[in-house]
C-alpha cells in the first residue's frame, strides 16, 4: 500500500496542474488576493475619509453659523451658483456629492427651543459613503455650541440637560474578553476558508487519482498487481487527504509569511499579538479538526472519480458537492447561530462553529470531543463505502 501511495504521490508532483492547484494557489496566489483586496479596500475607506465634498445648499441665509461652520471644516467644498431644481440629477452627475436643505423656520425654532430640521440629499446606495457620517461631525459640533448658548439662556448647567435630554443612562460592561470578540468577528470566516481550501486541494488529485486513470488506460494495469483492492483504495485515498491538508496548511504558513514580508514594520508585531490572544494551542487544534474533514472529503471526491466516466461527467458531479458543502458552513458564519448540541449534530456545520468557539476561547472540550468522534465515525464510513465503491466491476468500467 505504500509503495503505490509514494508512487501515486510522486506522480503528482511532477504534474504541473498539481503544482499550480495545490502548492502554487494557496501559498502564492490566494494570499496575493486576500492581500490585495484587503489593500484596495484600505485604500477605498481612506479616499473616503479624506474626499472632498461638494455640496449645495438651499435656504443658507436661515441657518448662517452653521453654514459658516460647515465652509471652515475640512473636506468640504461649497458649490454657488448651481441650478437646485433637480437635485437627484445633480448628485448623479457627480457636480456635487450632497445638498442641504434648510427651512425658513429653521432659526425661529432654535430660539423658541424647539427642535429644528435639516434635510440631507445623498446618494446612500453609494458603497462605503462617507457623506452622512461627516457631515454628522460638522453637525454635532453645531449642536454642542448650540447647547452652551440655550444653557446660558435658560440657566441651566450641563448636568441637568443631559438628565433632560436622557432620564435614565445606560452604562455597559462586557464580560467579553479581546480574544473572544476576535473570534466573534473573524471565527466563522476563518472556518470556511479554511473548509474550502481544504475542499479544493483534494479536488484536482482526486480528478487524477481516479478518473484520470480511466483516461490514461492505466487503471486496467493497476488492477491486475497482486494487491488487495482496499490497498489500492487507501493509497489513492491517502494521496488525496495529503495534498487537501496540505493545501490548507500551506496556506496558513503563507499567509503568515507574506504578511511578515509584506514589509510593515508592524506586521510582526500584528501576528505576534493575534498569536497572543489567540495562542498556538488553538491553532493546532483547529488544524486537528481538519483531519477528519479531510479524509471526508478525499473519500467522497474518490468515490466521484472512480464512478464518473471521464473528467467532465466528474466536474458535474462536483459541482453540485460544492454547493452541498458551502451551505451548513455559510451556516455557522449567520447571526444567532451558536454551538450546542443541536448543531453538533450537523455535518461541517458542527466543525465550523466548533472552529469559532475555539478562536473565542469559550470551547466546551466535551462537546469538541464528541464532534471530533462523530466526524471522525463519518470520515470512517465515507472510506468505507469508497472502498466498496472500487471493488465493484461496474462502477470501475462504465461506459
Amino acid at each position: 500500500m505504500w509503495l503505490i501511495y509514494k508512487k501515486e504521490l510522486l506522480e503528482l508532483v511532477r504534474d504541473r496542474k498539481t503544482l499550480i492547484f495545490t502548492i502554487i494557489l494557496p501559498t502564492i496566489i490566494l494570499p496575493l488576493i486576500m492581500g490585495g483586496m484587503f489593500y484596495f479596500m484600505n485604500k477605498l475607506e481612506q479616499k473616503n475619509k479624506t474626499e472632498i465634498l461638494k455640496y449645495a445648499v438651499i435656504g443658507e441665509n436661515n441657518a448662517p453659523e452653521l453654514i459658516k461652520q460647515l465652509k471652515n471644516a475640512e473636506g468640504f467644498s461649497y458649490q454657488k451658483d448651481l441650478d437646485l431644481s433637480d437635485i437627484p440629477e445633480l448628485i448623479r452627475e457627480k457636480k456635487v456629492k450632497f445638498v442641504i436643505s434648510i427651512p425658513a423656520d429653521f432659526t425661529n425654532n432654535i430660539m423658541q427651543l424647539k427642535q429644528a430640521t435639516l434635510t440631507l440629499h445623498y446618494n446612500a446606495a453609494k458603497s462605503g459613503s462617507k457623506v452622512k457620517t461627516r457631515l454628522l461631525k460638522v453637525l454635532d459640533s453645531y449642536n454642542k455650541s448650540l447647547q452652551q448658548q440655550q444653557m446660558n439662556n435658560v440657566s441651566i448647567d450641563e448636568k441637568t440637560l443631559e438628565a433632560l435630554i436622557k432620564p435614565v443612562k445606560l452604562e455597559t460592561k462586557s464580560i467579553a474578553e479581546n480574544r473572544e470578540k476576535f473570534g466573534e468577528i473573524f471565527g466563522g470566516m476563518a472556518a470556511y476558508m479554511l473548509l474550502i481550501i481544504t475542499l479544493s486541494g483534494a479536488i484536482y488529485p482526486a480528478l487524477d487519482l481516479g478518473v484520470g486513470e480511466k483516461e490514461r488506460q492505466t487503471l486496467e494495469t493497476l488492477l491486475l498487481n497482486p494487491v488487495p483492492r482496499w490497498n489500492l483504495v487507501m493509497a489513492k485515498f491517502l494521496v488525496i487527504f495529503t495534498t487537501g491538508f496540505l493545501a490548507v496548511f500551506l496556506s496558513l504558513l503563507s499567509v503568515l509569511v507574506w504578511t511578515v514580508i509584506a514589509g510593515q514594520a508592524f506586521a510582526v508585531e500584528k501576528i505576534a499579538e493575534i498569536l497572543n490572544v489567540v495562542g498556538i494551542g488553538s491553532i493546532l487544534t483547529m488544524m486537528l479538526m481538519l483531519i477528519p474533514t479531510s479524509a471526508i472529503f478525499a473519500a467522497i471526491l474518490l468515490a466521484i472519480s472512480i464512478y464518473a466516466r471521464n473528467f467532465k461527467e466528474a466536474q458535474n458531479y462536483i459541482s453540485p458537492l460544492m454547493m452541498l458543502i458551502i451551505i451548513p458552513v455559510i451556516v455557522a458564519i449567520l447571526p444567532g447561530v451558536e454551538l450546542t448540541w443541536n448543531t453538533a449534530m450537523i455535518p461541517l456545520t458542527n466543525i465550523a462553529l466548533a472552529m469559532k468557539e475555539i478562536l473565542k476561547g469559550t470551547m466546551d472540550y466535551s462537546m469538541l470531543a464528541a464532534i471530533f468522534g462523530s466526524t471522525s465515525v463519518l470520515a470512517g464510513g465515507t472510506i468505507w463505502f469508497c472502498s466498496r465503491w472500487f471493488s465493484k466491476e461496474t462502477v470501475l468500467f462504465r461506459s
